[in-house]
């Protein structure tokens, strides 16, 4: 906590658990005034966990070999259409295709590239990112 008058005391009284409460006792420039602010803080019961989560299995895709020299393979367990974006470590998009295959492959030679990537696959129900090595 910060006052906005620097002629004004804060005192921060930490909470000790969570949940638990912090304190915060402003005393005004007079010396005399004073406020006090009680933050709660409470702990989130997790909304989603691998139990909770309805995933088919046609949404796992094996991406092999990692690490990868030359040919980054991907086998999708159905056709359907997919787009494959390839990013760099910047976020730079540096590869883009789609597919209706069973599987594809990417040629890393003409990207020229080392070091970890990321691997975005899109579908019509979902997303999956996969980090890759490349040597």
């Amino acid at each position: 906590a910060t006052a906005t008058d620097e002629n004004a005391d804060v005192q921060i009284s930490d909470a000790a658990s969570l949940p638990g409460s912090t304190s915060v006792l402003v005393t005004a420039e007079d010396g005399v005034t004073s406020k006090t602010y009680t933050i709660n803080f409470t702990v989130a019961e997790p909304t989603v966990g691998i139990n909770d989560r309805n995933v088919s299995n046609s949404e796992f895709v094996k991406v092999y070999p990692n690490p990868v020299k030359e040919f980054l393979n991907i086998d999708f367990p159905t056709t359907g259409r997919r787009k494959i974006d390839l990013f760099n470590s910047y976020g730079q998009l540096i590869y883009s295709a789609q597919t209706n295959d069973f599987s594809s492959e990417i040629d890393l030679k003409p990207i020229n590239i080392k070091g970890l990537v990321i691997l975005q696959i899109k579908s019509d129900n979902s997303v999956s990112n996969h980090k890759v090595i490349v040597k």
